[in-house]
């Protein structure tokens, strides 16, 4: 016989796992049991995964990105079509992916609050927080880089991100 708290837990864990599902996340139900374990708010760690996986893949497509985007430069237009003549698109997306990812990378650690931000006169400290209805910090949202090889493994391609 179930316990009351496993009936009461049950619902949230499928509920949570399915949200978990719908972001893509690696292990969903494991997400969800930390969640609920630890405490941590890893769906909204999870959602910012996911925008950042999504980002990174959407900007990661050479000729398809920096044809259409408003902020490109003629030089960069041709060197795009350079790299389309010489038929290196996927190889040059492959190479663009990882830097992304290695950028992304740099910024979740400073918005971890692990950084030593080198040029930082005021001395300022960053932190990453959900907010409530009314614009105030609710949780931290935390450890972004400690999954991010993993999550964006799922999505930029194994065979672009090793997960370490």
């Amino acid at each position: 016989m179930a316990s009351i708290k496993d009936r009461f837990l049950f619902p949230k864990l499928r509920k949570l796992t399915s949200q978990f599902e719908q972001l893509g996340a690696p292990n969903a139900e494991s997400w969800a049991k930390s969640q609920l374990r630890e405490g941590f708010d890893q769906i909204s760690r999870a959602t910012l995964l996911r925008f950042f996986a999504d980002k990174t893949v959407e900007n990661g497509k050479v000729p398809q990105y920096f044809r259409d985007a408003e902020s490109v430069t003629a030089h960069v237009k041709n060197a795009v079509d350079q790299i389309d003549k010489a038929g290196l698109t996927d190889e040059v997306e492959t190479v663009l992916k990882l830097a992304l990812f290695n950028a992304m990378s740099d910024v979740m650690v400073v918005l971890d609050g692990n950084a030593a931000i080198e040029n930082n006169p005021e001395d300022i400290e960053i932190g990453l927080y959900k907010l409530d209805s009314e614009f105030s910090p609710e949780t931290q949202i935390v450890a972004l880089h400690e999954s991010w090889s993993e999550f964006a493994a799922e999505f930029l391609g194994k065979d672009v991100i090793k997960h370490y």
